[in-house]
């Protein structure tokens, strides 16, 4: 829903900006040069993940799940959270964001990733990632990125995806 407003955010901007000279006579590229310039401007951040919050193996309700990216082009720090349901399950859509074209492929892009859980007064790292690219899914090669975390079970996982890139955290991939 967020890529729907600053879509629409952006498709404003343009028609009060061009409209008044290119609409009258051009609205057909008008509307193309906008949606392409949006389509290609538009990079994925964090891809979707969806998981279970358990306690020996029985779902745990009303968990916060916290998702935190730190994105250095721009300096940037996004933060949102939701809460587990009945079933302990938890999810997150894709994080887009808008770059400028001439930026898109120029500047390396670090994208550091975390999940993070409240449970029983601590915190505790689920997933930790630095993400070097845009494409969606790739930080594991799987989307959405699915993953199961048991308090039960005192485990850390660890993982690399084909870029090398390292994974960690107490939240185990499941397909």
């Amino acid at each position: 829903m967020e890529i729907i407003t600053e879509i629409k955010i952006f498709l404003g901007f343009m028609h009060d900006a061009l409209g008044q000279v290119l609409e009258t006579s051009f609205p057909y590229l008008l509307t193309f040069i906008a949606l392409a310039f949006i389509i290609i401007g538009f990079v994925c951040l964090f891809s979707k993940i969806e998981g279970t919050v358990l306690f020996d193996n029985k779902p745990l309700r009303n968990i916060t799940v916290t998702r935190k990216v730190d994105w250095n082009i721009p300096k940037k720090t996004y933060i949102d959270s939701t809460k587990t349901d009945e079933n302990g399950k938890f999810k997150f859509g894709t994080l887009y964001r808008f770059l400028p074209i001439p930026l898109n492929g120029l500047l390396h892009p670090l994208i550091r990733q975390e999940i993070n859980i409240s449970f029983n007064q601590k915190d505790y790292c689920v997933w930790s990632h630095t993400k070097s690219n845009y494409d969606k899914g790739k930080e594991t090669g799987t989307n959405p990125i699915k993953m199961e975390i048991d308090f039960g079970i005192n485990n850390k996982y660890q993982g690399k995806n084909k870029y090398g890139e390292i994974y960690y955290g107490i939240g185990k991939l499941v397909k």
